[in-house]
């Protein structure tokens, strides 16, 4: 009985042996014949589970190296930001939800150009038990068609517009490829601000404030002379913003200009400057937190941002 029993036991263990066997073999034919009809786009990537792992990509294409991902911060703020298609981007800005704020979108924007892939908030390092610690809200994006979009947030009460405390918006355009040629990296464009006191002749004007120079300069490191088109007597404009980057003052609102055309000639390692001056009043000057200037004109020779420079007043 014993003997039987062994034997039994030894021809059920032989027949399972032989069953995995034959199933392995018929699940082996399936898979080659499954990956043999079916239709595999041509960017996929079929990777060897072994050690030295390889990629194996198709002889009608070479593989595209990933392009990098740009961070961003509350720096580039007005800013004009250029990615490629399949590029990500990665926005990072301060905040502190235990007081009740916290960034939110203000405008809409097309998700076919630039997708919001994910968000996280990230506190910041503190003693254990320590309260009211702020931290930071992280979005990450990506390109997803050609076109330009706009990225409009505001730090507020959770939904309460009413209750603002700053304001954050950038321009996103999506391209096909990287231009070889950006030549608006070779001209130069700075925007300053200089606050002066009335003179002793200007306090006969009865206006309580102070003069304000608002300087436009732009050098040119390219070896060829620039030019910038004007259609009238105005060559550059100004605006006074408040912390919310309202505006609360236009330089050219009150005034009139020639229409005439005229022409800014920058010579090859030249800075010209371009001024608009003006008497403002100190409660404008006392709200003001930013200064957006702007260059009157075209050119065929470098990119003109027409949002504006933006330069925040400490």
């Amino acid at each position: 009985m014993i003997l039987l029993k062994r034997s039994l036991l030894i021809l059920f263990s032989v027949m399972v042996v032989v069953c995995i066997i034959f199933v392995g073999t018929i699940n082996a034919g399936s898979s080659k014949k499954h990956y043999k009809n079916n239709t595999y786009d041509e960017k996929t990537i079929t990777k060897s589970p072994s050690k030295n792992d390889t990629q194996i990509v198709k002889d009608t294409e070479k593989p595209l190296s990933k392009p990098e991902i740009i961070s961003l911060t509350i720096d580039n703020d007005g800013q004009t930001i250029q990615l490629i298609k399949g590029q990500q981007m990665v926005l990072k800005l301060d905040s502190n939800m235990t007081n009740g704020y916290a960034w939110e979108y203000i405008t809409n924007f097309e998700k076919t150009i630039l997708k919001e892939i994910s968000y996280s908030y990230s506190v910041n390092q503190s003693p254990p038990g320590m309260l009211g610690v702020g931290g930071s809200e992280i979005w990450t994006y990506e390109a997803l068609e050609k076109g330009e979009i706009s990225i409009n947030l505001a730090y507020m009460q959770f939904e309460n517009l009413d209750k603002t405390a700053k304001k954050f918006s950038i321009n996103v355009e999506v391209v096909d490829e990287v231009k070889t040629e950006t030549v608006e990296k070779e001209v130069i464009v700075k925007n300053s601000i200089v606050i002066k006191d009335k003179s002793t002749m200007d306090n006969l004007i009865d206006i309580e404030g102070k003069y304000v120079d608002v300087i436009v300069s732009i050098t040119n490191n390219k070896e060829e002379k620039i030019t910038i088109n004007h259609t009238s007597s105005m060559k550059s404009d100004f605006q006074l913003l408040d912390i919310n980057k309202n505006v609360i003052f236009n330089w050219s609102s009150n005034k009139l200009f020639m229409a005439v055309l005229g022409e800014t000639y920058i010579n090859p390692g030249e800075t010209k400057e371009l001024l608009c001056s003006d008497l403002i009043d100190q409660k404008i000057i006392n709200k003001t937190k930013y200064v957006k200037s702007t260059i009157a004109g075209t050119s065929d020779d470098f990119v003109i941002n027409k949002d504006g420079y933006l330069l925040e007043i400490k």
